[in-house]
C-alpha cells in the first residue's frame, strides 16, 4: 500500500524530478522533503473537501447542545474530526436516498432513468458560536450526522483517489520546485490533470451507490 511518502514521491515523478525523498513527517531536511511536509497535508485536506468519499465518510448521532437560535428548533456540537457535514438525517430514516422515477417529472417511458434525491436530508446550516465552537443547526429531533471525516492513512485511499492526490501535490510544489514562468504553467497543468483524475475518482465512488427504484405502474404515467 502507498504511504504518503510515496504518494509524494509521485507527485515528484509527475514533474520529472528525482522521487528519492524519504520521509516527509518528520521531513529528511531535503529542500523537496520541506516542501512536501507543508503541502501535503493541505493538498490531502482539499482532496477531501471535494467529494463524499466512501472511505472518509462517517456518521454519528448527534450531540445536542443550547439552542441559541430563534430560527432553527435544534442545535448539535459539529463532530472534532468533521472537514464538511454531508447529511443530516432523522434517526429513524429508512434511507439516505430516495429514487423518484422520471414519470413523475412528467417524461414518458414506463420507468425511464431514475434520478436519485435527497428527501431523506433535512435542511441544516452551520455557524459560529462567540467562543468559536461549530454549531449544526437543523430542524431535526435526534439527528444521526453524516459526514466527511479527515483520514490520514493512505492505505484507505482508493487507486483513483492517490491519482488525484498526487496531481494536486504536483500542482502546489511545481512553484516552489520549479520556479518563474515554467512553474506557474506546470502548476495549470498539473491542475487540468488533476480533474481528470477527480472525474475518474468521483465516478467510481458514485458507482457503489445502490439505490432502489421504485415500482411505478403504467397507467399511472397516463
Amino acid at each position: 500500500m502507498a504511504s504518503d511518502v510515496d504518494i509524494y514521491n509521485l507527485a515528484l515523478s509527475r514533474l520529472g524530478q528525482e522521487p528519492s525523498v524519504n520521509s516527509i513527517n518528520p521531513h529528511d531536511n531535503s529542500v523537496e522533503a520541506s516542501i512536501g511536509a507543508w503541502a501535503y497535508p493541505m493538498a490531502l485536506k482539499a482532496m477531501l473537501e471535494l467529494h463524499d468519499w466512501n472511505f472518509a465518510t462517517t456518521r454519528k448521532n448527534g450531540s445536542p447542545i443550547t439552542n441559541p437560535s430563534s430560527t432553527w428548533k435544534y442545535a448539535y456540537a459539529k463532530p472534532s474530526d468533521a472537514l464538511r457535514i454531508s447529511r443530516i438525517l432523522p434517526s429513524n430514516a429508512v434511507s439516505d436516498y430516495i429514487v423518484t422515477p422520471v414519470e413523475q417529472t412528467g417524461l414518458s417511458g414506463i420507468y425511464g432513468s431514475a434520478t436519485p434525491t435527497t428527501t431523506e436530508r433535512h435542511s441544516f446550516a452551520i455557524e459560529t458560536d462567540v467562543n468559536g465552537n461549530e454549531l449544526i443547526f437543523t430542524n431535526v429531533e435526534d439527528a444521526v450526522i453524516v459526514y466527511i471525516r479527515e483520514v490520514s492513512n493512505p492505505a484507505k485511499f482508493s487507486g483513483t483517489f492517490t491519482e488525484a492526490l498526487a496531481w494536486m501535490l504536483a500542482s502546489m510544489v511545481a512553484g516552489p520546485l520549479i520556479k518563474g514562468k515554467e512553474g506557474r504553467a506546470t502548476a495549470l497543468e498539473c491542475q487540468k490533470t488533476m480533474l481528470w483524475w477527480l472525474s475518474q475518482a468521483t465516478g467510481l465512488n458514485v458507482s457503489q451507490l445502490q439505490v432502489q427504484v421504485p415500482h411505478l405502474p403504467q397507467w399511472l404515467n397516463r
